[in-house]
């Protein structure tokens, strides 16, 4: 007897529509208007420009397996960077606003906010979590980036 319903999608179609929709890479994330917009790893040159000093402060909080990931505007010159991790406080996958200074293990957002971070940094990045955050921020539409909601 066949219990499979006729009506849904077979495994295999779900799951090459899961592989389609799931981003492989930072490069990935971003599906539309790829010559606005790309996304990738900070680079070392980026991170220098953003070094300065953060005013003392209780920090928000802070990540572990943490990366700088920046987003290069085709028409602007610099990168806008975020901060994205695992924050044990909040059990859960986190990106900050812009960064905006990075001194040491301290890092200051648009938002004011201090981070520190905790370990090593990571080349592995939440993808789903990015294109959430961007969804929740409104420029994931516009940007062609999966549908991921948290």
């Amino acid at each position: 007897m066949n219990t499979k319903s006729s009506r849904g999608p077979s495994d295999s179609q779900l799951t090459k529509a899961l592989a389609e929709l799931m981003p492989a890479s930072l490069d990935d994330v971003i599906r539309a208007n790829r010559d606005v917009a790309s996304l990738a790893l900070t680079t070392e040159q980026e991170l220098l420009k953003l070094h300065g000093t953060i005013p003392a402060q209780t920090p928000k909080g802070y990540l572990t397996n943490w990366a700088f990931i920046a987003m290069q505007l085709k028409r602007r010159s610099e990168a806008v960077t975020w901060l994205t991790g695992y924050n044990p406080m909040e059990r859960s996958s986190w990106m900050t606003s812009r960064v905006v200074a990075i001194e040491g293990t301290s890092v200051l957002t648009h938002s004011g906010s201090v981070y520190v971070l905790k370990g090593e940094s990571s080349t592995k990045v939440d993808l789903p979590y990015v294109c959430a955050t961007f969804h929740r921020w409104g420029i994931g539409k516009a940007l062609g980036v999966p549908e991921f909601f948290f």
